[in-house]
Parts: structure tokens; C-alpha cells; sequence
């Protein structure tokens, strides 16, 4: 059996004054894990207690405690120094998750998501979870592409995300202090079943099977597509995911950034043409209002999709 040397670090909120509880825990997460704020506690006494070790350059969390909601928000991901990854394995009951899509994990489930991006993590009931504070690095090296993991319930019953959840949900600070071989080879399974269990939802099929992704893409580029200069980065930045999974999702569905947005353009100059409320307003000012740069470019495009130009279909629907 190798002993490692270190030791299991652990934080209570037993023995704490309930006033400071909270405080106390936020400060305690943001040093050891990542910083995130408790909003909703349904209980008089928020109890909670953790535990944590670390796994060559990763760190085992385990935490149990009562029913509440956590959120990591812009200003807490403004506060994180680096740029990690956190695998959740469920132990107890459910989880309800908000991070790029809504979910809900069972026991023995888990989730993956990046510190980048915002999230909401809500624990109807008592709960138990393992939480591994993964570095960019290491999970750089197992997985090409981190953001296929992103918004995404990992079935603990079914494939390659079976063997990763019963594998990592074993994983405790006081195994991974006197581990029976090197944490090297901990780690080295770890990256494997990660990458294994990512090879599951790479490409198209796991953006088809989230469709709350691909509405929220569109409901944004409808709402911004009256910006000359937007860009697909502009409305992956608003929603906290990557271009990669934009183009991604929207692709699972045999669309392109270029033609939601120019649709959502039409659609706009379309509803302004044939409104009255517009008539003191020639094509062209129609035309940047709805996003087009240059007045001849929208009058091209625009008869292009609709089959009559922006004046045609103005005066056409006059009669």
C-alpha cells in the first residue's frame, strides 16, 4: 500500500453559529473547490460537511449535507483564478443541474461541468455526492473536446458512462491518501473512462438528444440579429458555452450560424415592410434596422428568400 505523505482536509458546519454558516461554506468552497454561493436552504440549519485530498494535481471531494441550491454566477467566475473541470457523481437521490441545459441526475448518476460557465446545482433532499476538482490539463489530455460533456446527465446504467460513475463514485480522500498502488494509475483510469465516456457523445447525436440547446440559440440570434457585427462567438459568449458547441448543436439539425442568423434578419425587414408603422422609412434604413451593413447586399438577399424585393413586397402589400 502507497502512503502518500498528505493528509484528508475537512470542514463542518456543525460546530459553527448558524448566522455564519453560510459565509464560512462559501469561503471554504472558494479556496478549496471553486467559488459559489448557497441561495436557498429549506431547512433552519444549513449542515453540511466535507472532506477532500488531493489526487496528483486533482482533488477527491466527498460532501454530504441537507437540501439546498448553489449558483456559481458571473461575478463567482470572475473570482476563480483558473479554469477547471468538476466530474459530480450522485450518490443519494436527485440532483437537479442547470449548465447549458436543465437535467436531472439519479443516484449513482453524474455530471460534468466547466468553471467557466455559470450553473445552479439543487438538492431537493439530503444528498450525498463525490465532487472532482479536475484541472484543465488533465482533462486536456483525455478528452479533445470537454464541451461534449457539457449539459448532459451521465447514465450510470448504461455504456462506457456505467464504468465511470461506479469507478469515480468509489473515490475517497482517505482512499486516495494511502492508495494501494500510485495515484499516477488512479488518475490514468480516470482519464480513461472520462475519455471513453465522452467518446459516447461526441458529435451531432448528443446535440439531437439536447434539444433545449438549439431553441435557446435561436431565440437568441432572434433577439440580436438586428446587430450589423454579431458574430457566432458573440451569441455563444451570451449563452456560456463555446462557438464549437454552437456550430455543433445547430449543425445536429442541418443548420449553419450564417443561415439562423440571415433568416432572423429576413423575418425582421419582412415584419417591418409590411406594417404601416414603418412607412416613413425607405428599404434601405429597413435594411440596417434589421442587421444588413449594406442597403443593395439586404435588397439581393432579401429577394433571394422571399422572391420579391423589399419594395415589391412593400408595395404588394398594400393593395
Amino acid at each position: 500500500m502507497e502512503n502518500t505523505g498528505q493528509s484528508v482536509s475537512s470542514w463542518s458546519a456543525v460546530d459553527l453559529p448558524l448566522a455564519d454558516r453560510f459565509d464560512q461554506y462559501a469561503e471554504t468552497m472558494a479556496k478549496a473547490m471553486t467559488p459559489l454561493r448557497v441561495v436557498h436552504c429549506p431547512t433552519e440549519a444549513f449542515e453540511l460537511d466535507m472532506r477532500w485530498a488531493d489526487l496528483a494535481g486533482n482533488t477527491v471531494f466527498n460532501v454530504h449535507g441537507c437540501p439546498h441550491a448553489s449558483v456559481r454566477s458571473v461575478l463567482d467566475i470572475e473570482r476563480s483564478e483558473e479554469r477547471v473541470f468538476h466530474l459530480l457523481v450522485n450518490r443519494v437521490g436527485e440532483m437537479h443541474f442547470d449548465n447549458v441545459n436543465r437535467f436531472v441526475t439519479r443516484a449513482d448518476d453524474a455530471l460534468f461541468y466547466d468553471s467557466r460557465t455559470r450553473m445552479t446545482l439543487d438538492t431537493p433532499a439530503t444528498f450525498e455526492i463525490v465532487n472532482l476538482r479536475l484541472t484543465e490539463d488533465f482533462v486536456g489530455k483525455w478528452v479533445s473536446d470537454p464541451d461534449v460533456l457539457l449539459g448532459s446527465r451521465i447514465d450510470s446504467k448504461a455504456g462506457w458512462g456505467a464504468a465511470l460513475c461506479a469507478f469515480a463514485g468509489q473515490l475517497t480522500p482517505e482512499f486516495v491518501v494511502r492508495p494501494p498502488f500510485s495515484q499516477e494509475l488512479i488518475v490514468d483510469q480516470l482519464g480513461a473512462l472520462l475519455a471513453l465516456a465522452a467518446s459516447h457523445f461526441d458529435g451531432a447525436a448528443h446535440y439531437a438528444a439536447a434539444p433545449g440547446l438549439r431553441p435557446r440559440i435561436h431565440d437568441c440570434i432572434r433577439m440580436r440579429c438586428s446587430e450589423v457585427r454579431l458574430v457566432a462567438s458573440d451569441v455563444a459568449t451570451a449563452l456560456n458555452i463555446s462557438p464549437r458547441s454552437l456550430h455543433r448543436a445547430l449543425a445536429a439539425h442541418g443548420e449553419t450560424f450564417a443561415a439562423v442568423l440571415m433568416a432572423a434578419r429576413i423575418a425582421v425587414a419582412r415584419r417591418m415592410l409590411i406594417s404601416r408603422l414603418y412607412d416613413k422609412l425607405n428599404a434601405g434604413e429597413i435594411g440596417k434596422r434589421s442587421g444588413f451593413a449594406d442597403a443593395s447586399h439586404f435588397a439581393r438577399v432579401f429577394k433571394k428568400h422571399i422572391g420579391l424585393s423589399p419594395t415589391e413586397l412593400r408595395a404588394a402589400s398594400r393593395k
